[in-house]
């Protein structure tokens, strides 16, 4: 679809906890959920165990699809049992459920990339038709929207399927918008952010409230995080724990490169303002403390796309330190304690190196500004998008 399938929209209100395992904040009945593998699951219920959320397997990659997404081809699945045989090699995604009392599937929380909220997603539709494109069914959608909102369900009915997550085929893709002349429309570009900083600085978090902030002032926003979920950032992320040195620089900036292609330059294209958990400037600290000169870096990214406005969380080593014992250990770096003060020290020199390739910086320190308080600042940050121009 159009931009409703490339925004991501903010969390939805708290549901109500229960004995039977945690109701979180941000996931509600009927939300997708897209995992590392590219899988889309459609969630059930507002109440989930502890190591996973209940749903069913709704898109997943596949050859013989019939829709694209992410640059890949995928196939839609209506039926729940058959989830089963989608994640047949999955057993992690199978688990006994007391409050049913059989097995069901559900995705690991640790393995969760995007959360599309249905029923945000059917607020800024209303809120923003244009969102959709030109199509006989955004027109069917658009009158079922204003119906749901105007009879006070808007909370209770959310937009699911192809809109959400844009999974569309053939039949669904939108008509090209042209002006009253006849001329085509060029788009707005979306705006590219990166948010990098050392391990335990916040950029979770920080990228969440982002996401919220950016949606509140009415800005489509996609996000994404390195490494990627396609077959290289999936490679890297089961084997990061033994590739080193130059193997694992040259498969970085290889699942970087995808990255820019597959994603995000089609997103950017789209008018969607992209945000990315971790980039560039990763690169240039984590391959540096892996012994990989900086020229050597520099060079294998040297035709990367660079963002509209790169951002640097930091903190006091210390700080970072207490946060890293406080979750365990999550790679091998973690591992050294002379780990944060040399990635803060890396961090700031990276920040010059970018400056110097006329990327607009932006240096936030979490260590006593609030979540509200730095996604303000960066929001304010981000360069306004070039006029609209026609063909």
């Amino acid at each position: 679809m159009s931009a409703p399938g490339r925004s991501i929209p903010p969390s939805s209100p708290a549901s109500k906890s229960s004995p039977l395992g945690t109701a979180l904040a941000t996931i509600r009945d009927r939300d997708y959920l897209l995992d590392r593998a590219g899988v889309i699951f459609k969630g059930i219920g507002d109440v989930h165990p502890g190591t996973h959320f209940l749903g069913y397997v709704k898109y997943y990659p596949d050859a013989r699809g019939d829709r694209v997404l992410f640059g890949r081809t995928y196939r839609q699945n209506s039926v729940v049992s058959k989830a089963f045989g989608i994640l047949a090699d999955r057993p992690e995604c199978y688990l006994y459920s007391p409050a049913v009392g059989c097995v069901i599937t559900g995705v690991p929380r640790e393995d969760i990339v995007t959360h599309y909220s249905c029923r945000q997603t059917l607020a800024a539709l209303h809120q923003t038709p244009a969102l959709l494109g030109q199509t006989a069914v955004s027109e069917d959608l658009l009158t079922i929207i204003n119906w749901i909102v105007a009879a006070g369900a808007a909370d209770v009915i959310g937009v699911t399927g192809s809109f959400l997550v844009g999974a569309c085929n053939a039949r669904a893709a939108p008509a090209q918008p042209e002006d009253p002349g006849g001329c085509v429309m060029t788009l707005e570009r979306g705006r590219f952010v990166t948010l990098d900083g050392p391990s335990g600085v916040g950029k979770s978090t920080t990228i969440q409230a982002l996401r919220d902030e950016l949606f509140n002032r009415g800005i489509a926003v996609r996000q994404t995080l390195e490494p990627t979920t396609r077959d290289i950032g999936r490679f890297i992320s089961a084997h990061f724990s033994h590739i080193r040195s130059h193997a694992l620089a040259c498969l970085v900036a290889a699942d970087r490169y995808e990255h820019v292609e597959h994603e995000i330059e089609p997103w950017l294209s789209a008018g969607d303002t992209v945000v990315t958990d971790r980039y560039l400037a990763s690169t240039l600290v984590m391959q540096q403390l892996d012994g990989m000169p900086l020229k050597f870096l520099l060079d294998l990214n040297a035709h990367v796309l660079m963002p509209d406005l790169a951002v640097i969380l930091t903190a006091h080593p210390s700080l970072i330190a207490e946060r890293i014992a406080a979750r365990g250990p999550r790679n091998r770096f973690h591992h050294d304690p002379t780990v944060p003060g040399r990635e803060v020290d890396l961090y700031d020199e990276t920040a010059q190196t970018l400056m110097t390739a006329n990327v607009k910086v932006l240096v936030a320190n979490t260590s006593d500004a609030t979540p509200s308080e730095a996604t303000a600042t960066i929001a304010d940050a981000i360069p306004e998008s070039p006029v609209a121009s026609a063909a």
